[in-house]
């Protein structure tokens, strides 16, 4: 898409479509304080920023329910129960420790180092 704003696709069609709703609210309003005033809602009532956010939050749902972030969680899970085991610690209490996933990748890094 080229308009006002134009972004360089990802290829990755949850990100596309997050650079897509910015580029739509550049196109409709050149000036962002225009993205959030109620004389200018669109689309059912909805400014420009709760079209991004609403579509962000779609994205990152998508995302989050992807076959492959699944399989990386289990992935993950198996790993923490294993180490758990061999340290003699419950896996449930690490699995209750409710990390981010980049706090996940770094305990998952840092357990590699240890075993």
């Amino acid at each position: 898409m080229s308009g006002y704003l134009s972004f360089k696709y990802t290829g990755n069609a949850h990100i596309d479509d997050v650079l897509g709703a910015v580029e739509r609210a550049g196109d409709l309003f050149h000036h962002t304080s225009q993205w959030q005033d109620p004389e200018d809602f669109i689309d059912g009532g909805k400014s420009c920023v709760e079209l991004i956010e609403e579509t962000a939050r779609e994205s990152a749902k998508a995302l989050a329910d992807s076959p492959k972030r699944k399989l990386a969680k289990h992935r993950v899970s198996l790993f923490l129960t294993e180490f758990s085991k061999r340290r003699g610690l419950r896996p449930e209490i690490i699995m209750a420790l409710g990390m981010s996933d980049g706090e996940l990748e770094l305990l998952v890094s840092d357990l590699k180092e240890l075993l």
